[in-house]
């Protein structure tokens, strides 16, 4: 029974430290709900996700589209980190909306990011109107706010629609590191005579996968069933 309780206890102070370790998971909320938790962020699996803010000043007479009407959906995959930012708006002839924001995102010792996406969904224009999506990434460094200077090797991803023409999903591969800074820029542009809608971004990280590191109790059971075949060959046979 002591035994028994041992374990449980060592099994619940290895979630608790676990738990502390990795923060807080990340969950469905508001861009202003994600800004608001600052340098200490969330978790999808391995993944930190912290410092969303943001980013400006924008383009004379654009509007802003307030983060506090942005939903945000986290998911994940076996070695993906997705985010979903709904967005579910519309601008008319004349008016161009927009959203600026950045964040950072670092993984485990051991993991590495080696891809990530960018795709619009949802998106409708008409005739001259179009939805685009700039997607700066500063691969092992931090992006300057005010610059969108890259302290270490930038890559950039945009989808688009224009209608006669788009491409809404955009990817990239690179050597493995273990952190990444993003900046965000979606545009609903009514155009002359148009409009532009937008449902949702979707932004995607891929992490490689480790190999896996056998568990310390089958490790165990394999040594004894390897020590009891060699005492059972080795025992000499009875007459």
């Amino acid at each position: 029974m002591r035994i028994a309780w041992k374990l449980a206890a060592s099994a619940a102070c290895l979630v608790s430290a676990s738990t502390t370790a990795w923060g807080v998971a990340c969950s469905p909320g508001t861009l202003t709900d994600y800004i608001s938790l600052g340098g200490a962020g969330c978790t999808i699996g391995s993944t930190t996700f912290s410092d969303f803010t943001l980013l400006g000043p924008l383009s004379p007479g654009d509007t802003p589209i307030s983060p506090s009407l942005v939903q945000v959906t986290p998911f994940s995959g076996p070695s993906d980190a997705d985010f979903l930012f709904s967005v579910s708006d519309s601008a008319l002839a004349g008016e161009v909306l927009r959203l600026l924001f950045g964040f950072n995102a670092s993984t485990a010792p051991g993991d590495g990011f080696i891809h990530a996406e960018s795709e619009l969904g949802g998106s409708a224009v008409t005739p001259d109107g179009s939805v685009t999506l700039v997607d700066d990434l500063c691969l092992g460094g931090l992006l300057d706010p005010g610059t969108f200077s890259c302290g270490g090797t930038p890559a950039t991803m945009i989808p688009f629609d224009i209608g006669s023409d788009s491409e809404l999903l955009t990817m990239t591969d690179f050597a493995a590191v273990d952190f990444i800074s993003r900046a965000v820029d979606i545009a609903l542009d009514g155009g002359f005579n148009g409009a532009a809608a937008l449902q949702n971004a979707r932004i995607s990280f891929t992490t490689q996968t480790p190999i896996p590191v056998p568990e310390p109790a089958p490790l165990a059971l394999a040594a004894i069933g390897l020590a009891s075949f060699g005492w059972a060959r080795a025992r000499p046979a009875r007459a």
